[in-house]
C-alpha cells in the first residue's frame, strides 16, 4: 500500500477518536467508555504516523511513464500518487508499469515528452 494511504488512515483516526471523545460530552453514562474508544483511535493515528509519516529523502525521484509527474516511491509495487498507475520494481532498481496486476491502460497510453504544454494555452487541434 502506498505511503500516502497509511497517512490518511491515521488522519481518519486521529479525527476519529476526538470525534469519539467530543461525543461522549453528551452523555455522562457512555463518556467513559467513548473517552477509552476515542483515546485508542488517537493512539491507533499517531502510531501510523510515526510508521509511515516521515519520508525519506535519500529516495530517489522516479518519472511516471503515464503521467510525466515525479514521484518518491517506495517498496517492490507502489502507485503514482498522481494518476495511480500502479508501477513494480525491476531488479536494476527502476520502476515500471505492473502487468500483473491487470491495468489495461498501462500499454495503452502514449507518454507525452511534455505533458505540461497543453496546460499553458496550446490549442489542442494545433501540432
Amino acid at each position: 500500500m502506498n505511503s500516502n494511504k497509511w497517512r490518511n488512515w491515521a488522519l481518519v483516526f486521529m479525527f476519529g477518536g476526538f470525534f469519539v471523545m467530543y461525543c461522549g460530552m453528551y452523555s455522562r453514562a457512555l463518556l467513559p467508555y467513548l473517552l477509552v474508544v476515542g483515546g485508542i483511535g488517537v493512539v491507533i493515528g499517531i502510531l501510523l504516523y510515526f510508521r509511515f509519516g516521515p519520508v525519506n529523502t535519500s529516495i530517489q525521484k522516479v518519472t511516471c511513464p503515464r503521467c510525466g509527474q515525479s514521484a518518491r516511491l517506495t517498496g517492490e509495487i507502489d502507485a503514482c500518487p498522481h494518476c495511480h498507475l500502479t508501477l513494480r520494481r525491476t531488479p536494476s532498481g527502476s520502476y515500471e508499469p505492473d502487468v500483473q496486476t491487470g491495468d489495461a491502460r498501462t500499454t495503452s497510453v502514449p507518454v507525452d515528452p511534455n505533458p505540461a504544454a497543453d496546460r499553458v494555452g496550446r490549442n489542442p487541434g494545433s501540432p
